[in-house]
């Protein structure tokens, strides 16, 4: 295959991807030249090209170390990096994770990655080290994850907005710390323990029946999955929750019903209201991307359309954004027993969205292959529920493993499952 055609073929992807059209993105011509690999007239992270609009220059000492595979994907991917992070240098980097996932031998990319893009703290105390937590963010989202920041970034030129470099590095970190990675068993069993407020590792050890050893392993583990901070500081966004916006505006009081809703749900969560002369209740609340918790969601809905039916349609529940502002229910402290988060910063966000208008409505659509999911899962049972929320928590369905979680007779769960399919 030419170098052209590749250059192609690169191109239709990200544009498929990123669902873009591929009539939009110019076409340069692509020719070599003896330039260093770090020379460039753009910025360092385009380092061994010369672009000049029409014409891509690049560097031939790409060919001798095989890697130019990996400049290709990357100068693709740089036509179609979003017009709000489009001035920020290390913006780029998301070019370069693209283009690294296109080697077979990464070695030698991360090498010059790292130079030019090194590791920097910014405010806040935030790591940004795109050589190391890219890579990563790919494993853990099985090569996702740069399409969906692709779409978030989408979401902000929408809107107009233009972001600084500080910006991009913090709607960066926030989208790494929401991927949730791997856990084991006995990881689970350390953080439950963990969120009980049972620190000492003694402890842990005799309750779950683990060598102190074998524990401290565990906990070095989840340190550097940033699940955990300190031994003390548990990150939610690890283990799979998401902060949302509960608004409701009508004149029945359904404090007491939010609050039972999200009590039943079978997870950790933390809530908090506000009353003004704008809006009833405006929740604040961490929770799971479960059919179970939606389905609460639903029958708080179906309590206030029974008690006003004016108000039924004045329920709302907006997922969290990345792109306004850094608060989130990132930490929860066990010493202390509270989430580490300024609610009156939360409530300044989310006033802010609703006069302006800038939230995105939640929509199950991009979850699901149907406009009509409300329904499918008001005709779910509570052991349909069940079997869905033990694949979510365990990614995989083990049969035997599920009739003796849910103690249900095997001929009722393979039931439930074929209608599932």
């Amino acid at each position: 295959m030419s170098v052209e055609d590749k250059f192609m073929v690169y191109l239709q992807e990200v544009t498929r991807k990123a669902e873009i059209p591929f009539e939009r993105i110019t076409i340069p011509r692509l020719v070599f030249s003896d330039i260093d690999i770090f020379d460039t007239n753009t910025v360092p992270q385009r380092f061994g090209v010369f672009d000049f609009g029409d014409v891509l220059e690049i560097s031939n000492r790409f060919v001798d170390l095989g890697l130019l595979d990996a400049v290709l994907a990357r100068e693709v991917f740089v036509k179609i990096i979003p017009k709000c992070i489009r001035p920020i240098p290390i913006a780029n980097d998301l070019g370069i994770e693209f283009g690294r996932m296109k080697l077979k031998n990464d070695s030698k990319w991360l090498e010059i990655w790292k130079k030019v893009s090194p590791p920097t703290y910014y405010p806040g105390d935030i790591l940004y080290d795109p050589a190391k937590q890219m890579p990563t963010l790919s494993v853990v989202s099985e090569k996702e994850f740069l399409w969906e920041l692709i779409r978030v970034f989408q979401i902000v030129d929408r809107y107009g907005l233009v972001l600084t470099n500080d910006d991009y590095v913090t709607i960066f970190n926030e989208f790494r710390l929401s991927y949730t990675p791997k856990l084991s068993a006995g990881d689970l069993r350390v953080i439950n323990l963990l969120l009980q407020g049972i620190l000492d590792r003694k402890e842990i050890s005799k309750r779950i029946g683990m060598s102190i050893p074998h524990l401290s392993t565990i906990i070095k583990r989840l340190k550097e999955k940033e699940v955990i901070y300190y031994e003390d500081m548990v990150n939610f966004y690890k283990l799979g929750f998401h902060a949302y916006f509960l608004l409701f505006n009508g004149q029945v009081d359904v404090g007491k019903q939010i609050y039972n809703v999200i009590e039943k749900n079978i997870f950790k969560y933390t809530t908090h209201f506000f009353l003004d002369n704008v809006y009833a209740y405006l929740a604040v609340f961490l929770a799971p991307e479960s059919l179970m918790f939606f389905n609460q969601l639903i029958a708080l809905k179906k309590y206030i359309s029974k008690k006003d039916v004016a108000a039924n349609n004045k329920i709302r529940v907006f997922k969290r954004l990345f792109y306004q502002y850094n608060y989130n229910f990132q930490y929860y402290d066990l010493k202390r027993r509270e989430w580490n988060i300024e609610w009156f910063s939360w409530y300044i966000t989310a006033r802010k969205f609703l006069e302006r208008n800038e939230f995105v409505r939640y929509d199950f659509r991009p979850l699901y292959k149907t406009t009509d999911v409300l329904q499918i899962l008001q005709n779910l049972s509570t052991i349909d529920f069940q079997i869905l929320n033990y694949l979510l928590r365990h990614k995989t369905l083990t049969r035997r493993k599920l009739r003796e979680t849910l103690r249900k007779r095997i001929n009722l769960l393979n039931d439930r499952i074929a209608y599932l399919k």
